[in-house]
């Protein structure tokens, strides 16, 4: 075997080593990291306290110059008001 065999094999080596050295510093489990999710209402099981902030207004059916409305809770989706029928 030549000696720039060994020097490519020497190079493989270091550029294995590196890559298995850089997934192993790099943890992607850390939340503030996660960029895709940042905007995302929380998950939330079980029991939702329905946090004012988490409130909105949505449209359940619309025909022509009608809409019925409830105010649901974005975190669990359960519908806090009975709906409301607005015509114009």
């Amino acid at each position: 075997m030549s000696w720039y065999w060994y020097i490519v094999i020497l190079i493989i080596l270091i550029i294995v080593i590196f890559m298995f050295l850089a997934n192993k510093c790099f943890d992607d489990k850390d939340p503030d990291l996660d960029w895709n999710d940042n905007y995302a209402a929380p998950r939330t099981t079980g029991y939702c306290k329905h946090p004012e902030m988490a409130h909105y207004t949505k449209i359940l059916q619309e025909i022509v110059n009608c809409e019925t409305t409830v105010t649901a809770c974005a975190l669990c989706g359960k519908h806090l008001t009975e709906p409301e029928t607005d015509c114009r």
